[in-house]
Formats: structure tokens, C-alpha cells, sequence
């Protein structure tokens, strides 16, 4: 948690309630619109891990968002005055599929299960009232169905496995909310100390 103890930190910019959170510029995604691209990811079988590359084709999917999530800390603003503070929350949108099917070349390690992340770092600024916190919360856009993965291992070797996933979203963007709420009598107390 972190405290204002003066005003001093008070800016001319404007928070942003509802923020897209999709990768910044620059940043490689897991999916991409056609699916078409690699992903890099950890392969697991009853023996243990492997990291491993999966290219997918989607049979069908759909899109839904997350039950919303706090992220980050809870900053309060025990001044009198109203603080506007910029910081960076992180979020981590990982996904998993479980490969059933399909071929594996002899001596090749079987997959049961594939597992990827992405990390999303966003700089945002945030207005808090006086005595009154502030957290940011996301609703994670995510997509679930069935693909038919191309996996690749290290040495280069490929099979095609059917997998039932869950993932980043392909289509709709994370939410980003800020949520305030005034202090109890107790954080109040905390804060004339």
C-alpha cells in the first residue's frame, strides 16, 4: 500500500477509467488474428517440461471476459488535497490447452498439455480524493475452443495435435478499471498518525 502524505505529488494529468490493455507497440502477442504465427510455450508430458513452439489453426471459438481482478497495490491519499499519481500495473494473461489426438513421430515426446504468457506493462495515472484509496482491477478478454496445434520442439521436430484451449483473447482487449472508495475509521486513523 502506499501513502500520500502530502500534495506535493499532485499532476495536471487525467486518469483514464476504462483502459484497453492489449499489448503496447512493439510487444510480441501470443495470438495473432489468424493464429497463423508461433507461440513459444512449455510442452508437458508425465515425465516433466519442455520448452516447445505451437502454431495454431482454430476450428471455432468464442470470446468472453474474466471475472474482473484487483491488480497491483492499493495506493491512499491521506492528504487534503486530491492527488493525481501515475504507475505502472503489470498483467499477466496466460493460457493453457490440453492436447488430445493427432500424430507424434517415433522418439518424440508426446505432449499432454501446453502452457504460454504474456505480460502486459501499462503506465497509468490515477486521480484519488482525499481520504480515499485507489486499485486498479482487470477484466481479462480470454478465448476457449478447439485448434489443431503444430508443435515444434527444440530439435525441430513436429506433430500435429488436436487441443482444447484457453487463452489472451484474440479479439477483444482487456479492461482496465480504476475503483476508488473512501477510508474506514480506522485507515482515517491510520493516516493522522
Amino acid at each position: 500500500m502506499k501513502l500520500f502524505a502530502s500534495a506535493a505529488l499532485a499532476a495536471a494529468s487525467v486518469v483514464s477509467v476504462l483502459v484497453p490493455a492489449g499489448p503496447a507497440a512493439g510487444q510480441q502477442t501470443v495470438w495473432s488474428s489468424d493464429l497463423g504465427t508461433g507461440v513459444w510455450g512449455t510442452c508437458w508430458d508425465g515425465k516433466g517440461s519442455w520448452s516447445c513452439t505451437v502454431s495454431a489453426e482454430v476450428a471455432e471459438s468464442r470470446s468472453f471476459y474474466a471475472p474482473p481482478r484487483k491488480v497491483g497495490d492499493i495506493t491512499v491519499n491521506c492528504t487534503r488535497e486530491t492527488v493525481r499519481n501515475q504507475r505502472d500495473v503489470t498483467v499477466r494473461r496466460p493460457g493453457a490447452a490440453e492436447l488430445t489426438g493427432g500424430s507424434t513421430p517415433a522418439g518424440v515426446r508426446r505432449p499432454t498439455r501446453f502452457t504460454w504468457s504474456e505480460e502486459t506493462t501499462r503506465t497509468l495515472t490515477e486521480t484519488i480524493q482525499p481520504n480515499e484509496a485507489s486499485w486498479f482491477e482487470v477484466q481479462q478478454a480470454r478465448e476457449t475452443g478447439t485448434a489443431s496445434f503444430t508443435i515444434t520442439d527444440d530439435a525441430g521436430r513436429v506433430q500435429i495435435r488436436k487441443a482444447e484451449f484457453d487463452g489472451p483473447g484474440l479479439t477483444l482487449p482487456d479492461r482496465l478499471f480504476q475503483k476508488t472508495g473512501p477510508l474506514n475509521r480506522e485507515e482515517l486513523a491510520g493516516c493522522r498518525r
